[in-house]
């Protein structure tokens, strides 16, 4: 009898070292995971939204244009009267003379000159992560005169996209750009 009362201990104690080896390979597989969440999530998420203002931007560039078609510069362009006339989406606009971004950051528009006095429409977006900063200009370099990141143009007129600058540039967490189209 008491040769099985010692096997069921061995049992037991074999059973409890076995839980211990799957509890210790549950905790490495989920902090694994965790591991690459923490490392892939943010990512994709900020893929997700520059590629997201990617698809927004030529569509206000292309309203605001079409608005000042008829006139000769873009003398006057307010925020006020783009929002007026349903040139940025509902969900872009705060108020009735205010815009922001989708990463918080306000928008402002105004007139500017690149070879002639106001024949530019310039559109600061402020407050853009540096990934999105980096992809955002990128995908903007064909529809837009210049582009201007944190005071320095990356993108001059008729010329392309100076990536080493870019990348300089939009090396900060938080960044202003410029996007400037011409009439």
């Amino acid at each position: 009898m008491k040769q099985m009362n010692i096997r069921n201990i061995g049992k037991k104690m074999k059973q409890r070292g076995s839980l211990l080896v799957d509890a210790s390979i549950a905790v490495v597989i989920i902090g694994a995971v965790l591991a690459i969440s923490l490392v892939i999530v943010p990512r994709v998420l900020a893929d997700n939204r520059g590629n997201a203002e990617l698809s927004e931007l030529p569509t206000i560039f292309s309203n605001s244009q079409k608005i000042y078609r008829n006139r000769a510069s873009y003398n006057g362009l307010t925020l006020a009267q783009l929002i007026a006339l349903n040139a940025f989406p509902p969900d872009r606009v705060t108020g009735a003379a205010s815009a922001a971004n989708r990463w918080g950051g306000a928008i402002t528009v105004a007139a500017a000159t690149i070879t002639t006095a106001d024949d530019a429409a310039a559109f600061t977006y402020a407050g853009v992560p540096e990934a999105e900063c980096k992809a955002v200009a990128q995908g903007m370099e064909s529809a837009v005169r210049q582009i201007t990141v944190n005071g320095t143009v990356v993108k001059a007129d008729g010329a392309a996209l100076n990536l080493t600058t870019l990348g300089t540039q939009c090396a900060g967490g938080s960044n202003t750009i410029i996007y400037e189209i011409g009439k």
